[in-house]
Order: structure tokens, then sequence, then C-alpha cells
């Protein structure tokens, strides 16, 4: 592995990024606690990452003792335990003033403020919109608010869809999948979808179809196998036609 010198942190640019730094735990924990009710409850650290074990890296500990970092539940703004997933929330003299000419934005995002509070020091907190939990004091993220998928009561995190998904083929783009999910109003409820991308533009039409049939059933065994969830869409591109940000 890494020396010393390089380990996980956590940051973003509206606390002018340093947040979390030094992370030192590797956990396993129960993956259906986690996904069905947000509950963290360790599992053997030596498991071989079994069906219902998921592994997670720690991003660290707060920067200084001004910074101060909260798991809160989205919902009733109250602060959750250690070992519970909740939003992250963030309060400290490096918390920007908010964005550029979006009023809107920054009174929500900027300005969290505990259920009950009663003074100062329980409201202006940076609501982050990721979700993560503490363990032994220290963070471990595991997704983003807006980006989770529920299916059947259980939080499924986009990014270990894709993972599953890439892995699975040679024949895919790495890094160029989006999870997300789909409203099927037939069959009421969402279900969910994947795109992605090839790495090699087929020489013509009947070569694609001849990849992406036997690739799909090979990507939908892959994520059932793993996260018990089933695929009703899978969508195929060419190389280097998924949109990107400058950060991935």
């Amino acid at each position: 592995g890494f020396g010393k010198v390089i380990f996980p942190t956590y940051g973003l640019a509206e606390h002018t990024v340093f947040v979390c730094s030094g992370g030192k735990q590797r956990i396993a924990v129960n993956k259906e606690e986690l996904e069905t009710n947000g509950q963290v409850i360790l599992a053997d650290n030596g498991a071989d990452g079994g069906e219902n074990v998921s592994k997670l890296v720690g991003c660290g500990y707060p920067a200084s003792q001004g910074v101060d970092v909260r798991i809160v539940d989205h919902e009733s703004n109250t602060t959750l335990a250690e070992g519970k997933v909740g939003e992250i929330w963030i309060k400290s003299e490096s918390k920007a003033a908010g964005y550029f000419n979006k009023p809107e934005e920054t009174k929500h995002d900027f300005h969290g403020k505990m259920e009950g509070s009663t003074n100062d020091e329980e409201d202006g907190y940076l609501m982050t919109g990721d979700l993560g939990f503490l363990h032994n004091e220290e963070l471990f993220i595991c997704g983003r608010l807006k980006d989770l998928i529920i299916v059947g009561g259980r939080n499924y995190y986009p990014q270990d869809i894709e993972a599953t998904a890439e892995s699975s083929s040679d024949l895919v783009r790495p890094g160029c999948s989006a999870a997300f999910t789909i409203d099927q109003t037939k069959g009421g409820g969402e279900e969910v979808a994947l795109v992605m991308e090839l790495k090699e533009t087929p020489s013509s039409a009947a070569e694609f179809e001849s990849i992406c049939a036997p690739l799909a059933n090979e990507v939908k065994a892959a994520i059932n196998q793993e996260h018990s969830l089933g695929i009703t869409e899978i969508l195929f591109l060419k190389p280097r036609t998924v949109p990107k940000t400058s950060s991935g």
C-alpha cells in the first residue's frame, strides 16, 4: 500500500475545501443493515467481501478543534449518534459566506439549524448534501443525498452500482457509467437504469447489437449478485459521449 504520507481526506469548496484528514480506519460492515436501516454494524474485518459485507475506508478527523462536524437526520434536523448514517453538517470559520448571486441556495445550504436550538451555536451549519457516519470519531463517506437510489425500502449508492457494472466486463470504460432511477408509471414505483460507455466503437450496427445483448446480461447478473438489485434498462454508448464536469 501507500506510505503514511498519503491518506484519505474529505473537503468541499463551500468550506474552503479542507474538513477532515488523516484517515486510518478500514472497517467491514453489514451491508443489509447499512442499506436498509442506515445503521453501522461491524462485521469480520477479515471477511472476503461476501454478499452481505461492505468494506469502508475512513476519511479522517476534523482538521482542527474549530471544525464542528455533525451527522444529522435531514428530515428532523437532529444530531445522530455514532454509527448512524445521515447528512454531514459542518460549521467553522472556514465556511464560505454563500453562493455568488444565489440567495435562495445560500439561505438553505449555509444556514442549517438544529431542531430545538435556542442559541447561535446550534445555527449556521453548512448542509453539505453528503451522507456519512462517524465511527470512533472518524468520518466515513457513503454518498450524495440527492443521488441516493431507494428501491424496495433499501438505500443504494449509485457509485457502488457503477463500480460493480464497470468491473464486470473489459468491454466498458471505467469511470464512464451512471446509475439512476426511472419512473415506471405502469407498474408503480421507481426502477433502476444504467448508462455505460463502451471502450471501443463497434464497426457496424450488427456488431453493436451482437456485443450489447450478452453484455447487458453480464452486467445485470453482476449487479444482482453483488447488490440483490435488478436493473430495468441498460443503454450502451460510444466512447466519450457522456458529458462530464471539470471534476469528472
